[in-house]
């Protein structure tokens, strides 16, 4: 509109560079027409009935199992049983698809559940990060500890990172979709505001990650779901918390202590919501799935990629592990087997501690007092197979909405990853997941659209994740074994 008559050779240039046909198609208004994408009347209530109540017998057969096993106060409530979740995920992809008349009616819930998580969330990255780099400048007490550690963390994280790269690359799980799906998807994010895109380059990829590292406002980070600016407020805030008076260090150690627990209070609140909020957030994103059976297929294609870095790692760990304390990979796996069957089966890796520090004492390849100090560590930082799992998904939606990729993007999906798992560090999930925004943010993709796609996994997959986790702390460990000299590099610990 902004074109006349006088600036024809300018109208033609530009068209040959610019398909307007297709940015109109995804900025018109969307098509409200109401339509059925599964099967029709009576077929889709009779389903609809047939699945609700088949979870609640396998979610109510599931807590009487519980009861026979637990004892009362280890019985979860039956919103947070793991099958009430899975149910949950099922039925929003189902409702969204066979009744997308009410989709504009209830996913606004999904929304008011994300911004809560948020909400509660954000106060608890800050808190957890602050805390934790504080315990570990404080037991440290040397230089050369910390930075030990982190050489072999930022190492491993790489590693992971160019697993994910490598995986997603020769996988290919969100290539071949039609123009048509990517025009859904795309419209179907039309309505977020996300930041503003950015070009990246191997020049400016150098300076992508401090930029969106320090802000000018740390109010404006918190508003603006800054994660990345948090983390490193939350790093400095620690290190001047550090080297002030003791007293008064003291009284801020404490208070942000209570504030963590209030905010984690709040935060757990939610958890009794879970399945409400996550069938919300699947009813708007399964009709695109649905539409276009090439889009199905890629979502499969994703769980074999996310499958294939589980191998690799668990393979990783077992192998590494093995060699360095001489044993064969069943003997070793036989060592550690208590832990890492009690990660599996609690999710948690706070909880496994206690179990680990035993393993170490009872094993002669693991009895160290440093190893036995630095596995709560591992235990707790230490995820490069996230670092995998992030930059996998974060391919995925670039391949899916058909974005070209040049040498710096990928360079920034895996170092923004690393950077986004670290920020992770300590965060309840499903709090965790939301830290990805920070690696496609500057790609204009808008975070609920990633976390749709991580959801499935972290929910069920994630078990498998907790057994290369085990491996991997305990192979990593020997690392720090301590050395028969005056100058152990981990003899502050």
């Amino acid at each position: 509109r902004f074109l006349s008559s006088e600036y024809n050779r300018t109208e033609e240039f530009v068209s040959k560079y610019i398909d307007f046909d297709l940015v109109s198609k995804l900025y018109d208004p969307v098509d409200k027409k109401e339509e059925i994408l599964l099967v029709g009347d009576p077929y889709r209530w009779i389903i609809l009935v047939l699945l609700i109540v088949f979870s609640i017998v396998v979610v109510h057969n599931s807590q009487n199992k519980l009861r026979r096993n637990k004892s009362p106060e280890d019985i979860p409530h039956w919103l947070l049983n793991i099958w009430t979740i899975l149910f949950s995920m099922v039925l929003g992809f189902y409702v969204g698809g066979a009744f997308p008349e009410i989709i504009d009616f209830l996913s606004p819930i999904g929304t008011l559940f994300f911004n809560y998580l948020l909400f509660c969330g954000l106060p608890i990255l800050f808190c957890v990060v602050t805390l934790n780099f504080l315990k570990l400048i404080e037991r440290s007490d040397g230089a050369r500890f910390i930075k030990r550690f982190a050489m072999v963390m930022i190492f491993f994280f790489v590693i992971g990172a160019a697993i994910g790269l490598l995986t997603a690359l020769v996988l290919k799980p969100g290539v071949g979709i039609p123009i048509e799906a990517q025009e859904a998807l795309v419209s179907s994010m039309r309505e977020t505001d996300p930041y503003e895109e950015v070009e990246l380059s191997a020049g400016s990829i150098i300076w992508a990650l401090p930029s969106n590292m320090i802000g000018n406002s740390v109010v404006k980070a918190f508003s603006e779901n800054r994660t990345l600016t948090i983390v490193f407020f939350s790093i400095i805030f620690a290190f001047a918390v550090r080297y002030i008076q003791s007293s008064k260090r003291t009284g801020i150690v404490n208070s942000v202590e209570t504030i963590n627990d209030a905010f984690l209070f709040l935060f757990r609140l939610s958890y009794y919501v879970l399945p409400i909020g996550i069938f919300s957030l699947m009813l708007g994103q399964a009709s695109i799935f649905i539409r276009d059976t090439e889009v199905l297929i890629a979502l499969v294609m994703l769980i074999v990629c996310e499958i294939v870095c589980f191998i690799i790692w668990f393979l990783i760990g077992t192998l590494l592990g093995a060699r360095k304390v001489s044993l064969s990979p069943k003997k070793y796996l036989g060592v550690i087997k208590k832990p890492m069957m009690l990660l599996f089966a609690l999710l948690s890796s706070v909880a496994v501690i206690p179990e680990a520090v035993k393993t170490c004492e009872k094993s002669e390849q693991f009895n160290d007092e440093n190893q036995k100090g630095v596995i709560p560590l591992l235990l707790v930082m230490f995820q490069p197979q996230t670092v995998s799992l992030f930059v996998v998904v974060a391919i995925f939606n670039m391949q899916l909405l058909g974005k070209s990729l040049n040498a710096g993007d990928y360079l920034y999906i895996m170092f923004s990853s690393i950077i986004a798992v670290f920020a992770s560090i300590g965060v309840p999930s499903p709090l965790d997941l939301f830290t990805i925004s920070m690696v496609v943010l500057p790609f204009n993709i808008p975070p609920t659209q990633v976390i749709f796609f991580l959801l499935p996994w972290m929910y069920t997959g994630r078990r498998l994740d907790t057994l290369a986790m085990a491996t991997n702390d305990f192979a990593v460990v020997q690392f720090f074994r301590k050395k028969q000299t005056k100058n152990s590099d981990s003899e502050a610990l």
